[in-house]
């Protein structure tokens, strides 16, 4: 079993949104091997802690609200960050 941490799923999902069409949950959660809870924790969190403006269209799925140039975070790669048991490098 591959252990993906949320830093790596965020890093997914704000790639997919960059896309600029509205993504789906249950297809988020599903190339990411998570439940569909799971992609909403991760988007509230991108939301109220990052600043990242993702919006939900009522059960459409997730964009980005004023467009993927105004992501705070569109400029970084996250997907270099991972953890290990014997070191934790974010």
């Amino acid at each position: 079993m591959v252990t993906r941490t949320a830093i790596w799923r965020c890093s997914v999902i704000l790639d997919r949104l960059r896309g600029g069409r509205v993504v789906r949950c249950g297809d988020l959660a599903d190339e990411l091997e998570v439940c569909e809870r799971t992609v909403a924790r991760d988007i509230a969190f991108m939301r109220d802690f990052w600043g990242v403006d993702v919006i939900g269209i009522g059960g459409a799925g997730y964009r980005f609200k004023a467009g993927p140039e105004k992501c705070p975070l569109c400029g970084v790669s996250l997907c270099g960050a991972r953890r290990t048991r014997s070191t934790a490098t974010v």
